[in-house]
């Protein structure tokens, strides 16, 4: 179920946001409990996983298709990492 609040989704590649504000993670964390039914600490770890396996391989992005591509696969093994069912792809 998605939140009709949400307008936007904020990428913090360099971790400028995780630095000058450590909460931001846990509270992302919360927020993927709460959305997808699972615990705070699995979503946290894999929030962690997630990023320190990928947080470099943005740098050479030049262009929007490799970023789009690139956040879709993100997103993709993010929720592999969740243990939830992949999201169909739009064409």
């Amino acid at each position: 179920m998605s939140d009709p609040s949400l307008r936007a989704v904020l990428f913090d590649r360099d971790d400028t946001i995780a630095y000058t504000d450590p909460g931001v993670y846990r509270e992302a964390a919360v927020w993927m409990a709460r959305t997808y039914g699972v615990t705070p600490d699995a979503a946290l770890q894999a929030l962690r996983e997630q990023w320190a396996a990928r947080a470099l391989t943005w740098w050479d992005l030049r262009s929007q298709a490799q970023e789009d591509a690139f956040w879709a696969d993100y997103g993709t093994e993010l929720t592999g990492r969740l243990g939830l069912p992949p999201k169909p792809r739009r064409s």
